[in-house]
């Protein structure tokens, strides 16, 4: 087996200890491949003076005695500057002395890992439990103090934020920088002198940044301060947290996401600075980490709490800086965006840039907001989402020794050693917790390699071999290290796992589209992207090749298949339609939160869009009643459908499209999309499932095939089913829940007809951008800059006012869609006489022709017939009229001696030998009007 570690028997004495640092040991030299005082007992001081000693060839001595309790402890290096902890270590000092340290100034973020050169008498397996007893209810301590210190900070924070008052725009730090106050206060700040406990008034006028959670409870805060007043020299600062205050995890967030493709963007930054900057030019909602260490767990937690989001890391350019890590604000962001699937935002600095520029607040001073929209415009138009399978952004864990996994068994067994027999899964955890040497710890891989653990217990059992592996030999294994030596592929059959390992977390696989389906994020992937990004987290096989990760996840894992994914708001997470298994691409996690009350701000916001929806409504009362009850049904019913659709004719930039923008803050971005002109006119028709509304953007149907493009959207619009077809697939059937509104500035934009249904026509008051803007009374500007904001920051107030709106008696989405002047006007814009003439005449029927079914030659002489004033027409002039109609082109045919085109009212299922038919009975038809007795 190869693993790390193997003991080599130096050529010469081991250094000693630093001078006046313990008792010099004199170290035999090792021979013939043995270490000559391998048995010889080692007390604690001699292991102390070791430690020292490993320490010093390093360049690491400690400037104060060290505790080594097997706790991580920070201490001042001798050499340093005074006051600085760069180094750290994490030492057990038990019957086999043993752990890690570093120096972060020195060495970055490498771990030095350390034994003892002497071995004790090994402890008894009854001796292992109790210090794994009396590990556990230390490490409880230390949670349990850890707690009590933040909820003590967090109890001072909410005091101090009490009695502070709103922060002003003029605060000395905000001038400097150059930003301004969002929701900041300002108030006393006081300073603890460590030694003496002396605690006095720093200053009263320290700008203060809360950092809060996902609830928005203070739990610390930071200090900004006017100056450099904090500390002396070099080691002076202008900014201080709370002692003993939460942090990991915890921000301060300025602004409300804003959609981009519908879905919320998140800016995660270091400092407030860096963040307003960021806020003032982009508008985005952005949370300030504080600090680099910060940035990864923010962006897990948004992750959690917001799948659909799309995280944006803006990064502190710290070109200029080298250790721990070249560049550590690049360095660290792009971990963090690697691990949640994020954007990474850099702002651009040349290498000779005056003054060592590094953030966004330096980018706006050195070149304005419009570099910083420009950068994440281009971040964000590009996508280029990084993933965690980035080598080159793993970062090493924190140098901290893990702590002994927990004892599993009750009865203590002998070593176990080589044995081939197949073991209990606590058996296993005996077996490694009982062997008293490197050589049975090692052996015991073997032993472990051969038994069937689930995924669960062989976590566990890693973690207890790793803890064991480290205090036997002194060296630390990696997670993936421990994996190699432990897994292998078995040649018997596998059973399907219950419990699957991290990476394949929230994964099913779509038997329809051959591919991997995240329910939780909505990513797919095919089977090529999917072995790309996780084949390196599959151990490899006892023969040493590699297995796909697609291979293990359906053949040993099983991982969930179904056929397909759809979109149903009403049905569970799971559900089967036409008997086939479904996952459901909704979750209520994309729906927004809601306000319990709306405040005085939000009842403001709410009166400001109200007022735009009049204005857009012309001021009728029944149509702003009936459209805010449309409103209010996509909240209450999201997924329900309304059977007719809001179609809204203005002029160019008016604000009916922002309609989109109030269901997107009160429904969410994910269940709302736009559909264009050139998408309505493809063949594909992907746009129609997914969401609970689309609106269908600057539409007019034109052109030969504009009846085509109004007959597949009408079927959308009403019918419980529906057709999709995309790209590359099969064309698939769908339960149909998605709502339609359109918006267009064309009095002609659907050629629709007195007999339509489907569509609510209204018309805006004007015609001109001036008309609107005497009837608002102030600029434009002015107006659509209030309105943004109304809806961009009140989008739980807007979620309640429509959840709490009393839908109307007069409100039926199954019924027609309301009449008014607007649709007559459109429906004359869009029809002539001829269309006219031609629909009495399908309408009556003769030979060869009714409402459904055309021999076209028999109505081309019928029509001309009819209209003898006219220039003649020929048969391919009618293909508009009859789509008009609702007819659709079938297929050439003979009849009546004559071979032509037939047009049908539903082809579906038509023969010759049916539509032949068909066409004979209009032969009768006409027999019958001649003769009225003739039974039939």
């Amino acid at each position: 087996m190869d693993l790390p570690g193997e003991r080599q028997c130096l050529p010469g004495p081991h250094p000693g200890p630093p001078a006046g640092r313990g008792q010099h040991l004199r170290t035999p030299r090792c021979r013939q491949g043995d270490c000559m005082n391998a048995h010889v007992p080692v007390n604690h001081q001699t292991a102390m003076d070791q430690l020292l000693s490993a320490m010093a060839a390093q360049g690491i001595e400690p400037g104060e005695p060290l505790k080594a309790d097997g706790k991580l402890e920070r201490f001042h290096v001798q050499g340093d500057r005074k006051g600085s902890l760069n180094g750290w270590a994490c030492i057990h000092m038990d019957a086999q002395p043993a752990g890690q340290f570093g120096c972060k100034k020195r060495h970055g973020e490498h771990k030095f890992s350390w034994r003892a050169a002497g071995i004790t008498k090994p402890m008894t397996p009854a001796e292992r439990k109790a210090q794994q007893a009396e590990w556990d209810r230390k490490k409880a301590e230390k949670a349990e103090a850890e707690r009590k210190r933040h909820a003590d900070a967090a109890v001072r924070a909410n005091d101090i934020w009490a009695e502070a008052t709103p922060a002003s725009d003029d605060h000395p730090y905000l001038k400097r920088k150059g930003v301004k106050a969002h929701g900041l206060r300002v108030g006393k700040w006081e300073f603890t002198n460590e030694e003496t406990g002396d605690v006095f008034m720093l200053t009263d006028n320290a700008l203060l940044v809360p950092i809060a959670d996902k609830k928005r409870q203070v739990q610390s805060l930071q200090a900004l301060f006017p100056g450099k007043i904090l500390g002396k020299g070099e080691g002076a600062r202008d900014k201080d947290f709370l002692k003993h205050g939460a942090k990991l995890g915890l921000f301060h967030a300025i602004g409300r996401p804003q959609p981009v493709d519908g879905r919320p963007v998140y800016v995660i930054v270091e400092g407030y600075a860096t963040g307003a900057s960021i806020h003032e030019a982009t508008g985005h909602l952005v949370l300030v980490a504080f600090d680099t260490s910060n940035l990864l767990p923010v962006a897990e937690a948004i992750r959690e709490a917001k799948p659909e989001a799309i995280i944006v890391l803006a990064a502190d350019n710290d070109q200029w800086t080298t250790k721990p890590v070249a560049n550590p604000g690049v360095h660290f962001a792009t971990r963090a965006a690697a691990a949640v699937g994020g954007l990474l935002a850099i702002p651009p600095f040349a290498a000779d840039a005056e003054g060592q520029p590094t953030d966004f607040n330096d980018l706006v001073e050195h070149a304005g907001r419009k570099a910083v929209t420009s950068v994440f415009d281009a971040v964000l138009a590009a996508g280029e989402v990084l993933r965690s399978e980035l080598e080159c952004v793993v970062e090493p864990d924190d140098g901290v020794v893990d702590d002994a996994p927990p004892f599993e068994g009750e009865q203590a067994i002998e070593p176990v050693g080589t044995v081939t027999e197949l073991l209990t899964y606590d058996e296993i955890i005996e077996a490694i917790v009982a062997a008293p040497n490197e050589k049975a710890i090692r052996d015991l891989a073997e032993t472990i390699k051969a038994q069937p653990l689930e995924v669960t217990e062989l976590a566990r059992v890693m973690d207890a071999y790793r803890n064991a592996f480290l205090m036997l030999t002194g060296t630390s294994l990696t997670k993936a290290e421990a994996k190699k030596a432990l897994t292998t592929k078995h040649k018997a059959k596998r059973q399907a796992v219950s419990d699957l390992p991290e990476w394949l977390d929230g994964w099913v696989y779509l038997t329809k589209w051959e591919c991997f389906y995240h329910v939780e994020t909505g990513r797919a992937m095919s089977r090529a992207a999917f072995d790309a990004a996780h084949t390196r987290f599959v151990p490899p096989t006892e023969e040493g090749t590699q297995p796909a990760a697609s291979n293990e996840a359906l053949n040993f894992y099983m991982i969930e298949t179904a056929e397909r994914t759809m979109y149903l708001p009403s049905a569970g997470a799971r559900f089967e339609f036409e008997r086939l298994p479904i996952i459901n691409s909704f979750s209520d996690t994309m729906l927004p939160p809601a306000d319990d009350e709306i405040s005085e701000a939000g009842a403001k916001a709410i009166e400001i869009i109200q007022n735009h929806l009049k204005m857009i409504l012309g001021g009728r009362e029944e149509q702003i009643q009936l459209f805010t009850d449309w409103l209010a049904f996509q909240v209450q019913h999201i997924g329900e459908k309304v059977r007719y659709a809001p179609l809204i004719k203005g002029i160019e930039g008016d604000g009916k499209t922002l309609i989109k923008d109030i269901l997107a803050a009160a429904i969410g971005g994910r269940n709302i999309r736009t559909a264009g002109p050139a998408e309505l006119a493809s063949q594909f028709n992907g746009y129609a499932e997914g969401a609970a509304v689309v609106m269908l953007e600057e539409i007019r149907m034109v052109g030969h095939n504009r009846h085509d493009v109004l007959n597949a959207v009408k079927p959308l619009i009403t019918n419980d089913t529906a057709p999709i077809v995309r790209k590359g697939r099969d064309g698939y059937e769908i339960i149909n829940v998605t709502n339609y509104i359109a918006v267009t500035n064309f009095a002609d934009a659907i050629p629709i007809n007195d007999n339509d249904r489907r569509w609510w026509v209204i018309f805006t008051p004007w015609s001109a951008k001036a008309e609107m803007a005497v009837r608002i009374g102030r600029p434009l500007a002015d107006y659509f800059c209030e309105l943004h904001d109304a809806i961009r920051n009140n989008a739980p107030a807007i979620r309640r006012w429509l959840l709490n709106w009393k839908i109307s008696d007069q409100f039926n989405p199954n019924g027609h869609a309301p009449h008014t002047e607007e649709r007559d006007i459109m429906i004359g814009a869009s029809k002539s006489e001829e269309d006219d003439a031609l629909r009495e005449l399908v309408e009556r029927g003769g030979i060869g022709f009714n409402s459904d079914v055309v021999f076209v030659p028999k109505l081309l002489e019928a029509y001309n017939a009819l209209l003898p004033s006219h220039e003649a027409i020929k048969g391919q002039s009618l293909s508009n009229p009859l789509r008009k109609l609702g007819l659709v082109k079938w297929k050439r045919m003979r009849w009546n001696g004559e071979s032509q085109n037939v047009w049908l009212r539903s082809p579906v299922g038509a023969t010759e030998l049916s539509v032949r038919a068909m066409l004979d009975k209009t032969r009768l038809g006409e027999a019958l009007i001649e003769d009225d007795d003739t039974p039939f």
